[in-house]
């Protein structure tokens, strides 16, 4: 019964010790300003041997503004307590300085189990916000700008191993051009996720190929994000977690 009791206080202390530093982790980062200020306070923090990044996504959104997500794993504490926190970041920025940043600390599915919005400067994403609905003819909000840039989505029709599965995503486009939803089509074009908006370029072309040309508006839209080529979140059968250019991955 002894033996028990000092394991349980044992294996207390361990868990204390890793929730101060999940605390202090968290909250070092979270004092980050820019992009490169994040970086310099990942790399004094961090006394890991495992690799800098899971994965390591910067890429340019519109009018100048870019979009950096990270999931990075800590040893922190390098000691008999050390163990793995498993941090996803991610960022909305202009010119280095972070206009909205999160932090979640993540299971070993991806799943967040805390989350921290660390900064958030609204007149800059409403200045954001403004030239995007001016451009693509929407009506979208701060929030509603945050929740689309914040989502995890992959590019894929052939996903899963054998290529037997397919995300939610291209599973409803492929139903939207079977069924000609244009409008839903459109709305994916217009959404500030440029995943989703690889999917509508895709239905589009689908559509066209049906006999359904694309609207002069949707030509607009399309030619301006070929132009834009930004880096599109994607897998290939088995191969998870690529980034191809858009021009790359749709012609």
């Amino acid at each position: 019964m002894k033996l028990i009791t000092l394991i349980l206080i044992v294996f207390s202390g361990i868990n204390l010790v890793n929730a101060q530093s999940h605390t202090n982790i968290m909250d070092s980062l979270a004092k980050s300003i820019t992009l490169t200020e994040f970086y310099e306070i990942k790399a004094r923090l961090d006394s890991s041997p495992l690799p800098p990044y899971n994965l390591k996504l910067e890429r340019d959104l519109d009018f100048g503004y870019r979009q950096a997500i990270l999931e990075f794993d800590y040893n922190a504490l390098a000691s008999p307590q050390s163990y793995s926190l498993p941090i996803r970041f991610l960022a909305i920025v202009k010119n280095d300085t972070i206009i909205f940043g999160r932090l979640e600390e993540t299971d070993f599915q991806g799943h967040f189990s805390n989350r921290r919005d660390f900064r958030r400067l609204d007149d800059k994403l409403t200045e954001f916000v403004n030239a995007y609905n001016e451009f693509y003819e929407t009506n979208i909000s701060n929030d509603f700008l945050i929740r689309q840039l914040t989502k995890y989505i992959y590019f894929s029709f052939g996903c899963g191993y054998g290529c037997v599965d397919k995300p939610r995503q291209a599973r409803q486009m492929i139903r939207y051009v079977k069924w000609n939803r244009r409008r839903k089509i459109d709305s994916w074009l217009v959404n500030p996720n440029p995943e989703l908006k690889a999917y509508a370029i895709w239905g589009i072309k689908r559509l066209e190929k049906k006999g359904k040309p694309p609207t002069d508006f949707e030509k607009k839209i399309i030619n301006h994000l070929m132009e834009q080529n930004t880096l599109i979140y994607n897998c290939s059968c088995c191969l998870g977690g690529l980034q191809t250019p858009l021009k790359k991955l749709l012609n």
